[in-house]
């Protein structure tokens, strides 16, 4: 039986493989275990998916954010990833990010709140076009 973060995951999974399939771009859903990625899309690209719930600090709506696990039990391990696809759930959507991994390496754990997302990561919101290019390394 899965977890609700797995199921979560499942989500944003099948929902990215979708927005890619109507661009054009075929995917390969790498095995759960054994893999450093998730998702090897035939343009040549790695992406990792990650997905989290809001988490609400208090009673106000302002506190919303949500965190991202980027380890692997503590330990950064060099992957062959292009772009993390970070999905920030709401109740009735979701915000995706776009996030080219050479932005946020060597980070832990990324916790994004209203205030980094207008700051920093809204400029990688909804940037799909970066999935549909060849790597630009």
């Amino acid at each position: 039986m899965r977890t609700d973060k797995q199921i979560l995951h499942d989500k944003a999974l099948g929902s990215l493989r979708s927005r890619m399939r109507v661009a054009g771009i075929s995917c390969h859903v790498m095995p759960e275990t054994n893999s450093h990625y998730d998702l090897h899309l035939s343009n040549g690209l790695k992406v990792e998916v990650k997905a989290a719930r809001r988490r609400q600090g208090g009673k106000r709506e302002v506190s919303l954010s949500w965190c991202f696990n980027l380890h692997r039990h503590g330990q950064l391990d060099s992957r062959p990833l292009d772009f993390y696809a970070l999905y920030c759930e709401l109740p009735t959507y979701g915000i995706w990010l776009i996030v080219p991994q050479k932005e946020i390496a060597g980070v832990l754990t990324l916790h994004i709140n209203w205030r980094s997302m207008a700051r920093t990561y809204g400029q990688w919101e909804r940037r799909f076009d970066l999935l549909t290019n060849k790597c630009q390394s």
